[in-house]
């Protein structure tokens, strides 16, 4: 039965994209194979083990004494972290276009979340968020459209309030000059007394009859 179980000898490249998933498939076959042969002290698992990495592979955990410290070793090596950075990459990627990328069940979901969170406007935010139901690219194409109305909501008040303004300026320069000639009209209409520069009136009622001026003549 051992013989059946025996697995290929490790040769994958560290360098390779999908390490993790040789790696693992690897494993449970070598463990496998351990269960079948009745292999249960450490040593000789390490022993096993050694037998069956090709020699650059060999190179990694030729210092490690125990069967648990080659495998944490081998994991370390083979096992792909996922990089923060580019995790947030591609979530800035994606706020600025929508592109297809390989990616687990809950990746979209992910950074549909944060792609909300990040908005600046607050009234798209909600929108969003009152939603039951919305995929990464249905929050992507609503934003764009919020955001737009948004903008041409606010470019249609100012051009308003700017009219306005004018409206209002044009008015009050019509009635300044509205003011100015009904001043200049009651002036010829109602013109002043020459000699005591009161409202207009006969000389018999002037207030300055037979008085003497400051210039020494008599009214």
């Amino acid at each position: 039965m051992d013989k059946l179980l025996k697995p290929d000898r490790l040769d994958i490249d560290s360098n390779s994209t999908n390490t993790t998933q040789l790696w693992t498939h690897w494993k449970r076959t070598f463990q496998n194979f351990l269960e079948a042969a009745n292999v249960s002290e450490d040593k000789d698992k390490l022993n096993l083990l050694v037998n069956y990495v090709n020699p650059v592979v060999y190179e990694a955990i030729s210092e490690c004494i125990t069967y648990t410290d080659a495998t944490v070793t081998l994991e370390k090596l083979y096992i792909k972290q996922k990089s923060e950075i580019f995790a947030r990459h591609t979530l800035s990627t994606r706020k600025q276009h929508v592109v297809s990328v390989d990616r687990n069940n809950d990746f979209d979901d992910y950074i549909r979340d944060s792609f909300i969170r990040g908005l600046s406007a607050s009234n798209v935010r909600q929108r969003l968020l009152e939603s039951v139901t919305l995929t990464l690219d249905q929050a992507y194409n609503s934003a764009i459209y919020l955001e737009m109305t948004q903008q041409q909501s606010d470019s249609y008040i100012m051009s308003n309030s700017i009219v306005n303004s004018i409206t209002t300026d044009n008015t009050l320069q019509n009635t300044a000059h509205e003011t100015d000639q009904n001043n200049s009209t009651s002036a010829a209409t109602f013109p002043k007394c020459w000699f005591c520069g009161k409202s207009r009136h006969t000389r018999d009622r002037c207030p300055a009859k037979n008085h003497q001026c400051s210039c020494g003549l008599m009214d």
